[in-house]
């Protein structure tokens, strides 16, 4: 399962309403697609989403984060391509 990660000034949390909600509609919306798979890691730090890949995406894919992340009122978004993400851990 994709890692949810929500960080600020107070500190950090694996368990966020927002980030759950956002990993559901990308699920959704990428149906056809295995996104655990895909995506190891949303990190939302202040407003600022760190979308962490294990293979490159589409832009198709990109499209379908961003537009879930919009729709949560939030516009900064960064994609990281990282396949050795969890050997990391």
């Amino acid at each position: 399962m994709v890692k949810l990660l929500r960080t600020d000034g107070g500190g950090s949390s694996t368990t966020d309403e927002r980030l759950e909600l956002l990993y559901r509609m990308i699920k959704h919306w990428l149906y056809m697609v295995d996104v655990d798979k895909w995506i190891a890691e949303l990190h939302d730090h202040e407003g600022d989403l760190t979308v962490t890949w294990f293979y490159e995406p589409n832009k198709d894919m990109k499209k379908v984060v961003k537009e879930a992340w919009e729709y949560l009122s939030e516009y900064n978004i960064e994609h990281v391509v990282d396949p050795h993400y969890w050997i990391r851990l």
